[in-house]
């Protein structure tokens, strides 16, 4: 079918480069804090420099 898999983090970004979102940052964030989501702490702190105003 040619359909990729990005999961929700790569989502979130495709939202913001497609300006449907502002910033990642805090709706990750939420995510953690009120559903649960987890995220090794090496994938969140790689993802948000390489995504300036995340």
């Amino acid at each position: 079918m040619g359909l990729k898999y990005i999961g929700i983090l790569g989502v979130l970004l495709e939202a913001k480069n497609n300006n449907f979102i502002t910033n990642v940052k805090p709706i990750i964030d939420d995510m953690i804090a009120i559903a649960g989501f987890r995220i090794s702490p090496r994938l969140y702190a790689d993802i948000l420099p390489r995504h300036p105003g995340t």
